[in-house]
């Protein structure tokens, strides 16, 4: 465990608040240098900067693979694709992430399909700690652009 300079103390856990946490390396992403922390209480790994992260997706969300396969259906079972997802280990740890997903096209589908996929993500994003805060057919950027 290293110490932080005098005056400088470690964040809280995003997962569960704890204030006692402890400095465990850096992360090198494709922008910046990310100082890595851990939780002492819950052992939940995180960066210096939990909660200012953004993910925008423009997508029609259709997944669309042999390992979940989300277009084809009529409609969507939540559950039974969040327990493909789950068993496939397609959750990736998005705590402290705010996602946008933009252009969520129903093209060809009725609008009970485009509603149960809406709810199959929303559930996906929650399961991975991410705050869903735009799903929409709109593509307009200015709802994060600050």
């Amino acid at each position: 465990m290293s110490t932080t300079p005098a005056g400088q103390e470690n964040p809280v856990c995003p997962a569960c608040g704890c204030k006692f946490t402890a400095k465990k390396g850096k992360r090198r992403n494709r922008l910046q240098l990310l100082q890595v922390y851990r939780c002492t209480e819950c052992l939940h790994r995180f960066t210096t900067n939990a909660g200012n992260n953004v993910l925008v997706i423009f997508s029609d969300m259709r997944q669309d693979t042999l390992t979940l396969n989300l277009e084809h259906p009529r409609m969507v079972s939540t559950s039974l694709a969040m327990s493909k997802a789950e068993r496939e280990h397609l959750l990736p740890d998005l705590h402290g992430v705010a996602v946008y997903a933009l252009g969520v096209d129903g093209a060809g589908k009725d609008i009970a399909y485009w509603q149960t996929l809406r709810d199959f993500w929303t559930a996906y994003f929650k399961k991975t700690g991410a705050d869903l805060e735009s799903y929409s057919v709109l593509r307009d950027i200015s709802t994060f652009a600050r």
